[in-house]
């Protein structure tokens, strides 16, 4: 089958959900679990954000803090080691 080609530009994230309470920012294998339990959270009457960084370097520093402004709270989802890792930047 014809398929056309798919681009994903360095440094553009994407909102995945859009929330008013927190912000999670995620990418990779750790994505789905951030969906998962933002819509977990609903329920309880907490709208999670969950942006999916879809590159590291650069990253959407711009879409991060927009959102975080919005919501006040941010929650850095990744697999990486506890010391030298991409949440350890934000």
């Amino acid at each position: 089958p014809d398929t056309p080609d798919h681009f994903v530009p360095f440094g553009e994230g994407r909102t995945v959900r859009a929330g008013r309470d927190l912000t999670v920012v995620s990418y990779g294998r750790t994505l789905p679990l951030c969906v998962k339990a933002a819509e977990a959270l609903a329920p309880e009457g907490i709208e999670a954000e969950v942006i999916d960084l879809r590159s590291l370097h650069p990253y959407d520093w711009t879409r991060i803090a927009e959102s975080v402004r919005r919501t006040g709270r941010l929650l850095c989802v990744n697999e990486d080691t506890e010391i030298t890792n991409f949440g350890e930047h934000l």
